[in-house]
């Protein structure tokens, strides 16, 4: 039985695997410039799609997997309170971080509807303002308060460390990408502003 256990969760640490794979080549401009003119307007729409389909797929399959029964932890009435509060607090937070966004953009419906350059991404002036202030990623936060709140079960808990594995080696990619687009200004807002934690001040 535990052998198992074990398979099941390396098939779905290959499944993690493969959703950040595509996550990260779908990303690659090249991939974008290979299409035709006239629908790379669609792309980051699509590319959402894509990406929210393979998303719930390695979660239904690694619900499939997993055992979902709750941890049989002493003070068990306390600390589902605590993991309902994480869950609910991120929650929160990633509603509050998406207020300071372009919805549009941030969706790709804009590009479809062409509001904005088809070939090539709009580039927002840099977001300091609201949650931003305190922590460089509000929405990495947000995620990691939501998958850390439902680690009350074996799919709850590979899930949060598979995920938040992810996140962890995005936001270094992504943090790279916001140097190459605002230079200085991204350097001098990272250097006084924390990454997930409002740490400094």
């Amino acid at each position: 039985m535990a052998g198992i256990q074990i398979i099941n969760i390396l098939l779905y640490a290959l499944l993690w695997v493969s959703f950040g794979y595509l996550h990260s080549v779908l990303t690659r401009p090249s991939i974008k410039n290979r299409l035709p003119a006239h629908v790379r307007h669609g792309y980051r729409l699509a590319y959402n799609i894509v990406s929210a389909i393979h998303f719930l797929l390695v979660y239904l399959i690694g619900r499939a997997l997993l055992d979902q029964s709750r941890f049989d932890l002493s003070l068990s009435n306390p600390a589902a309170f605590l993991y309902s509060l994480l869950s609910i607090g991120g929650v929160i937070v990633i509603l509050l971080a998406l207020r300071q966004y372009d919805l549009g953009l941030f969706s790709g419906i804009s590009q479809l509807l062409k509001k904005n350059n088809p070939d090539g991404d709009v580039i927002e002036p840099l977001n300091t303002a609201g949650l931003n202030r305190w922590i460089r990623h509000p929405l990495y936060t947000g995620a990691f308060m939501y998958l850390w709140g439902g680690a009350n079960s074996q799919f709850g808990l590979w899930t949060a460390i598979f995920a938040s594995a992810y996140l962890l080696i995005g936001v270094h990619y992504e943090e790279r990408k916001l140097i190459a687009v605002y230079g200085d200004a991204y350097i001098n807002y990272k250097a006084s502003v924390s990454k997930f934690l409002p740490l400094k001040f």
